[in-house]
């Protein structure tokens, strides 16, 4: 376990069963994580994964007691994409900001409709859903060592 790990950027195909799965491991790896970026990436095969995978995976610390941050980019509003944004929504006690940036074959509006907030944990938690222009994550940036956040947008 990294203790110390505060920011974690990760690419995800959610539609990748073994990328789903590999997730929450991960997570427990850093438990005192604040801030949790994750890029959503097609699959060239996407696989029907279990959505009720999620409920499935055990007591995650960083999740329950640390997260205050989650950034979901390229989101296209699928099932898989939508179930771990609402695992982190019901468990997240500490969670203040939590930004879905939608792909543009994805509709804001049913986006933010199927991700209701009724069962976000956190009472000071705000949910935006914003457009993603795809500029957010890049090399240059995520070097530059003056920047408190690299990864942020």
């Amino acid at each position: 376990m990294v203790r110390t790990l505060r920011t974690l950027a990760l690419k995800v195909q959610f539609g990748v069963e073994d990328q789903v799965k590999l997730v929450p491991t991960l997570l427990k790896c850093f438990p005192c994580l604040e801030t949790l970026y994750i890029m959503s990436v097609p699959s060239d095969t996407p696989v029907n994964v279990d959505i009720e995978f999620w409920d499935q995976v055990g007591f995650t610390e960083c999740v329950y007691s640390h997260l205050k941050k989650l950034v979901l980019e390229a989101v296209r509003g699928e099932d898989s994409e939508l179930a771990f944004a609402k695992f982190v929504m019901e468990r997240a006690q500490m969670l203040e900001d939590m930004r879905v940036l939608v792909d543009g074959s994805c509709s804001r509006d049913v986006l933010l409709s199927r991700l209701s907030l009724e069962g976000c944990v956190s009472a000071d938690a705000t949910v935006a859903v914003e457009r993603y222009d795809g500029t957010a994550w890049t090399f240059q940036r995520a070097i530059d060592l003056l920047q408190s956040d690299p990864f942020g947008c």
